[in-house]
């Protein structure tokens, strides 16, 4: 009963380290993913980025939301996204969309804790919504 997180942010500031949690990301111990972000969230950091930066930064997330979508809101079975890939991604990833390091938590992935985990870790306010 172990789930894979890895929190989606973009950086605002190389100097001070600031950064937006913007997703979260989780696969489970049988290999089902889900992510999440908050597309608030994207849209009241839009100013600072240039009109180039937020697109890319936009069309990123809606791929990574793309991939996991079901109209249904349930689990991806199998992903091709595992562990190995987030750990990737965090490390090469820091211009405008980055990863934190996949960590290892001891629950079971579904919606519930998915989004207790959103709620907590990205925005309070459930937006599942696509816009």
């Amino acid at each position: 009963m172990k789930s894979t997180y890895s929190i989606v942010y973009t950086p605002v500031s190389a100097v001070s380290q600031e950064r937006i949690n913007l997703g979260l990301l989780m696969i489970g111990d049988q290999g089902e993913g889900m992510f999440r972000y908050s597309h608030k969230k994207l849209n009241s950091v839009k100013a600072l980025f240039s009109p180039d930066g937020f697109k890319l930064l936009k069309t990123t997330l809606s791929a990574l939301e793309n991939q996991f979508f079901k109209e249904s809101g349930s689990l991806i079975p199998q992903t091709e996204i595992n562990s190995e890939l987030i750990h990737y991604l965090s490390y090469y990833s820091n211009n405008l969309i980055s990863f934190t390091t996949p960590k290892t938590i001891e629950i079971e992935l579904n919606e519930a804790t998915f989004s207790k985990l959103f709620e907590k870790w990205i925005f309070k306010t459930l937006v599942s919504q696509r816009q």
